[in-house]
C-alpha cells in the first residue's frame, strides 16, 4: 500500500494540474495508483469540466472521485480562498476500488430491504466494504444515505464530507471517474486489504445547561422548556460571561443531544447544527436541521481552543488503541475551522503530523462532516472528520 498527496494553488488551469500531476507522479515513484481523490475550489470553477478528462489522460486505470471544495489539503498544506487543487492517490494492491455516482432520485426508500442498497452501490453482500463519500447537500437527502448504508452495510466505515465549492443548487460539481456531475453524491468503495480507523473531532464547548425542546415546526423551535426559543436564548446570552457573550455573537451554535436522558451526558454526545437566525418578535429560532419535540439541546460556542484540545484527545486516543502507523489520512474539515477558527495554516494538518509522524494527508474543507458517532454515521458542523488508512 502506497499512499501520496499533493497540492498546486495559483497560475492558471493547466499550470496548477500539471503540476499537481507531475508532484504526484513522483512522489508514487512512477506507480500507477488504482485510486485518485481530486478537490478543486472554486478559483478554476470555469475549467470543472476540464478535470475528468486531464485526470484520465494521467492516470488510465484508477477510479477517480472528488468535488469542488472552499479549500484544500495535500502535500503538508490547507489552504482556502484561492485557486487550488488537491490530490491524493494511491496504490491498493489487493483491494478492489470502484468509484460510483449516485442520484439522489434512487435513494432506495427508508423501508427499503438492504438488497436495494446493495444493487445501488454495485456491492454483493460480502466482504467488509469501506465507503468515501462526498455529496451535494442541495440535490441529495444525506440523512437518508447514512442511513440506508448504516442499515445495509453495518460493519462498513463510512466518512467524508458535503462538497462546499457552491453555496446554491446546481453550482457545486462532483467528479466520478471520466464525468462530472451537478448533482448526487461522489462514491468510493473499498474492499479487501484495507482498515479504515476513524476520527471524529468537534470545534465547540457547551455553555449554559441542557434544555428540552417543547414545541418546534420542522427546523424551527417554538418553545424550549416551555417558553419563547428566542427568550430562553436571551437568558442564556445575559447568563454568560462577558468573553463568552463577545462571542456569542459570531460562534453560537445548537448541540442536538443524542441521547434522550440530560442528567448525564458527556463530551461527544451532541451533534453540533448551525442557528441559521433568530425572530424575537415571533420568538423562533431556527436551526440548520430538522428538530423533534423533547429532543435534548444544548447551545455551544466554537471555541480554538477547545477544538485544539479536542483534538489532540481524540488523536491520543487513538493512538492508545491502535499504535501502529497509518499509511495515510484523509481530512474532512468544516469551512468554520481552518484559519478563520485559529489564526493560522494548516493547524489541524499540522496536528495529526504531531501525533502520527509525517504520512500523506489530503482532503478538503466541507459543508458538513460525515463520520461514526455512536455506532452511527452523521453528519457533523465544526469537525475535522479523518480517516486513518492502513493494511491489515
Amino acid at each position: 500500500m502506497k499512499w501520496a498527496s499533493t497540492l498546486a494553488a495559483g497560475g492558471g488551469f493547466d499550470e496548477a494540474f500539471t503540476g499537481a500531476i507531475a508532484r504526484l507522479v513522483g512522489k508514487l515513484e512512477g506507480d500507477e495508483p488504482d485510486l485518485l481523490l481530486v478537490f478543486v475550489t472554486p478559483g478554476y470553477g470555469d475549467d470543472y469540466h476540464r478535470v475528468p478528462a486531464a485526470l484520465r489522460a494521467a492516470f488510465p486505470d484508477a477510479a477517480i472521485a472528488g468535488c469542488a471544495a472552499g479549500g484544500v489539503v495535500g502535500g503538508g498544506r490547507e489552504l482556502e480562498h484561492v485557486p487550488a487543487i488537491a490530490l491524493v492517490g494511491a496504490v491498493l494492491p489487493d483491494v478492489e476500488v470502484r468509484a460510483v455516482h449516485i442520484d439522489g432520485a434512487d435513494l432506495p426508500g427508508w423501508n427499503a430491504e438492504p438488497e436495494a442498497w446493495h444493487d445501488l452501490m454495485g456491492l454483493e453482500p460480502v466482504g467488509d466494504p469501506q465507503f468515501l463519500l462526498f455529496p451535494d447537500a442541495f440535490t441529495m437527502d444525506v440523512d437518508a444515505l447514512l442511513a440506508g448504508l448504516d442499515a445495509s452495510f453495518p460493519k462498513a466505515v463510512k466518512i467524508g464530507g458535503l462538497a462546499s465549492g457552491a453555496a446554491a443548487p446546481g453550482l457545486n460539481v462532483l467528479f466520478v471517474d471520466d464525468a462530472m456531475h451537478r448533482m448526487g453524491t461522489a462514491a468510493v468503495t473499498l474492499r479487501g486489504e484495507i482498515l479504515v480507523d476513524t476520527v471524529v473531532a468537534q470545534g465547540c464547548r457547551p455553555i449554559g445547561a441542557p434544555m428540552f425542546v417543547t414545541r418546534c415546526e420542522a427546523n424551527l423551535i417554538h418553545e424550549i422548556d416551555g417558553r419563547p426559543a428566542a427568550k430562553a436564548l436571551l437568558e442564556l446570552f445575559e447568563s454568560l460571561p462577558e468573553e463568552d457573550q463577545r462571542r456569542f455573537r459570531t460562534s453560537l451554535c445548537l448541540g442536538v443531544s443524542l441521547k434522550s436522558d440530560p442528567s448525564n451526558l458527556e463530551h461527544g454526545d451532541f451533534l453540533i447544527r448551525n442557528l441559521v437566525g433568530v425572530d424575537p418578535q415571533l420568538g423562533i429560532v431556527a436551526v440548520g436541521s430538522e428538530m423533534r419535540p423533547q429532543q435534548v439541546i444544548q447551545f455551544h460556542l466554537r471555541d480554538a481552543h477547545a477544538s485544539a484540545m479536542d483534538l489532540r484527545a481524540m488523536l491520543r486516543r487513538r493512538l492508545a488503541a491502535e499504535p501502529d502507523e497509518p499509511a495515510a489520512a484523509l481530512l474532512f474539515s468544516c469551512l468554520g475551522r481552518g484559519e478563520g477558527l485559529y489564526g493560522v495554516a494548516g493547524h489541524d494538518s499540522g496536528m495529526i503530523v504531531e501525533h502520527l509522524g509525517e504520512l500523506p494527508i489530503g482532503g478538503f474543507f466541507c459543508g458538513g462532516e460525515i463520520g461514526p458517532v455512536q455506532g452511527r454515521t452523521r453528519v457533523h458542523g465544526f469537525t475535522s472528520s479523518i480517516a486513518l488508512l492502513r493494511a491489515p
